[in-house]
């Protein structure tokens, strides 16, 4: 095979792999928009049921009053993650 032969060859081959790559990163892209969103609401609605759950445990003991405090930051932190992800929760979407 001569240079040129081989110089083309490697052309073709790194514009077919250059088109993959691109192509992938765009699907992916799409993946990550269209499934993520839904799996972290999943996962944010876990953790607020599981808080909720804290909270009222936390009523029915008054004497660990730091647990309401933790509860409150962990609810605030998770709001701030949603606001920023663009996810309404069932508590933000009324407003």
């Amino acid at each position: 095979m001569n240079q040129k032969k081989l110089e083309a060859n490697v052309e073709s081959i790194l514009e077919s792999v250059n088109f993959i790559k691109d192509h992938m990163a765009d699907e992916m892209r799409d993946v990550i928009h269209e499934e993520v969103p839904e799996i972290l609401r999943k996962e944010i609605k876990d953790i607020r049921e599981q808080l909720k759950a804290l909270a009222e445990a936390s009523e029915a003991h008054e004497g660990h009053a730091g647990f309401a405090k933790e509860i409150d930051h962990v609810l605030q932190r998770v709001v701030e993650i949603e606001k920023h992800l663009g996810i309404k929760s069932p508590a933000r979407q009324s407003r």
